[in-house]
């Protein structure tokens, strides 16, 4: 391996750990953009997406005049982005279950597309990042942009090596 090569890989790896320790760092959404869901309960939205096979969630999301597609946190996290990042299989597709009841078909590619504020990722990024194989293949198959990249210019292929 060249010189340029090996420093192109070490860059990546550095990229990568430091968005590990970004993400590991992003425990707790604070506020949402939508500001008919301003008054969310995120530490029960969290508490429900952690939950696989809670119910509640969709409930609560229309008792608050929430739509999915809407909610973002600071960071520009949705709630498809938590679930991902926590793992949470069942979650992921509940969440699009819960979008096809709320919005629109044709928007569902955009929401599952969504790009984080700082760095970019979409959930399949993280998806990738975590290597959860069962979130890839939901989010793939749900229309998930795979030649999508990321603000370090990665897209999930990259992100997963």
């Amino acid at each position: 391996m060249q010189e340029s090569d090996e420093s192109f890989v070490e860059e990546i790896q550095l990229q990568k750990v430091e968005t590990f320790i970004s993400l590991s760092d992003h425990t707790q959404p604070r506020v949402s953009l939508d500001q008919r869901a301003k008054a969310i309960n995120w530490n029960f939205v969290m508490n429900e997406i952690e939950n696989e096979f809670g119910e509640n969630l969709k409930k609560y999301l229309v008792e608050c005049g929430a739509k999915i597609d809407t909610i973002r946190d600071d960071k520009g996290f949705s709630l498809l982005h938590h679930a991902v990042l926590k793992g949470a299989d069942g979650k992921v597709n509940q969440l699009i279950d819960i979008f096809n009841e709320q919005c629109d078909e044709s928007a569902l590619p955009a929401w599952l597309n969504a790009r984080t504020a700082e760095d970019k990722f979409t959930p399949l990024h993280f998806a990738s990042f975590k290597g959860n194989v069962k979130a890839i293949e939901t989010l793939i198959n749900h229309g998930a942009d795979v030649h999508l990249t990321n603000g370090f210019g990665l897209n999930m292929l990259h992100v997963a090596a």
